[in-house]
C-alpha cells in the first residue's frame, strides 16, 4: 500500500528497529523516521534504519514531536509523490502493528477524512493518571470546540495526502502539536473518523520524554485561546453593563452591552455567514435581556446578579452559535469499529 510510517524518535534505542520490523511484517514498505536531535549514542540506530531502506530526516537540535512530525510531512510531499497517505506512530511500540495497518487501510477508504484511533481504555488496565488527564482533556474539547474526541492523546493517526499541507501550518512544536492539530478539526471543518484500537501502555518506569507540568501548559494554554476573542467580548460586555446599569434602566443596558459585545466579536473576526452572526446577535441579546428583566424584576436579584445569570443560562448557546457563525457547522465525524 502507498502509505507512508511515520515515527518520530528522540535517542531511541533497539526497540526502535523492532518496531519497525514488526510494522513491515504488516506489509508497509515505507518508512520515514525523524530523528528529533538524538544523542550521539543513538545515531548507529538511524543508521542502520537507513541501510534497511527507511527515509531518515534529521534535527541538529532537539525541536519536539510537533517540529519533528512537520519535518516528516513536509519531507513526504517533497521527496515521496507516490504517497497517498501517512500514518503517524510513536517509536516506543505503544501502537500495536494491526492497528497501524487498519489505520492506513482507513486512510484509503476515507481518503478526505482525518483517522484518529481511539484507544478503549476500559479494555485494558490503563494508568489512572493517564485515564484522568485524557478525560479532563476530552471534556475541555467538548466544552470549547463541540467536538467530541473519544481519545485526545494517542499519537497514533492517519492522514490523508490532501490534508498534509494544512496540518504543516497548524500550530505547536511539542506535544502540544497533536491537540492543536485536534482544534484544527474544528476551525477548519476538517471531516474525521474514529478507529477503535487497543490500549497498549509501556512497562512501569520507562523513560517518557513528554514534561508533565510544561507540556500540559502547553496543551492548555492552546486549548483556552481557541475561546479567548469570545470571552475577552463576554468580558467587555460586563464591563459596560456594570458601568452603564447603575445610571440608566438596567433592562435597556443589558440590551446595548450585549449588542456592543457581540458587535466587536464580530469585528475582530470574520464569521462564515455575516447573516446568520447577525440573527444570532439580535436573539442572544433579546433573550439575554429578557432574562435579565425577569430576575431584576420579579425574582428581586441585583442588576449584575440578574446579568450573570441570564449570561450563564444563554451561554450554551450563544458560544455555539459563534461557533457555528465563524468556522461553520461541525465537520462530520465517522466511527470505525
Amino acid at each position: 500500500m502507498n502509505i507512508v510510517v511515520l515515527i518520530p524518535s528522540l535517542n531511541p534505542d533497539e526497540t526502535l528497529l523492532t518496531v519497525v520490523e514488526n510494522i513491515r511484517a504488516q506489509g508497509f514498505g515505507r518508512f520515514v523516521i525523524v530523528d528529533d536531535g538524538s544523542r550521539a549514542e543513538s545515531q548507529h540506530i538511524f543508521e542502520t534504519l537507513a541501510g534497511r531502506g527507511c527515509d531518515v530526516a534529521r534535527h541538529a537540535v532537539n525541536l519536539g514531536k510537533g517540529r519533528a512530525l512537520k519535518t516528516g510531512f513536509n519531507y513526504i510531499l517533497n521527496h515521496l509523490p507516490d504517497a497517498e497517505g501517512v500514518v503517524t506512530c510513536d517509536a516506543d511500540g505503544q501502537h500495536e502493528p494491526a492497528a497501524i495497518r487498519a489505520t492506513a487501510e482507513a486512510v484509503l477508504t476515507h481518503p478526505n477524512e482525518m483517522i484518529l484511533a481511539v484507544r478503549r481504555f476500559f479494555e485494558a488496565r490503563v494508568p489512572w493518571r493517564n485515564l484522568a488527564g485524557n478525560t479532563i482533556t476530552r471534556g475541555m474539547f467538548y466544552l470549547l470546540t463541540g467536538q467530541r474526541f473519544g481519545d485526545t492523546q494517542c499519537g497514533l493517526r492517519g492522514i490523508p495526502r490532501a490534508l498534509l499541507a494544512q496540518m504543516m501550518a497548524v500550530a505547536g512544536e511539542r506535544f502540544e502539536y497533536e491537540n492543536v492539530m485536534l482544534l484544527a478539526l474544528r476551525s477548519r471543518c476538517i471531516p474525521y473518523a474514529e478507529l477503535a484500537v487497543r490500549a497498549v501502555y509501556a512497562p512501569e518506569g520507562q523513560p517518557s520524554h513528554f514534561n508533565k507540568v510544561l507540556d500540559s501548559i502547553r496543551i492548555y494554554r492552546h486549548l483556552l485561546s481557541f475561546a479567548a476573542l469570545p470571552a475577552a467580548c463576554g468580558l467587555l460586555a460586563l464591563l459596560l453593563y456594570r458601568g452603564l446599569a447603575a445610571h440608566f434602566l438596567p433592562e435597556a443596558m443589558a440590551a446595548l452591552a450585549i449588542l456592543l459585545g457581540w458587535g466587536a466579536l464580530w469585528l475582530t473576526g470574520p464569521a462564515k455567514s455575516k447573516g446568520a452572526a447577525l440573527a444570532l446577535t439580535v436573539v442572544h441579546g433579546a433573550a439575554c435581556t429578557a432574562l435579565v428583566w425577569l430576575f431584576h424584576t420579579f425574582a428581586g436579584m441585583t442588576a449584575v446578579g440578574a446579568w450573570w445569570l441570564a449570561a450563564v443560562l444563554c451561554l450554551p448557546s450563544g458560544y455555539s452559535g459563534w461557533l457555528n457563525c465563524r468556522f461553520g457547522l461541525r465537520p462530520v465525524r465517522s466511527k470505525l469499529l
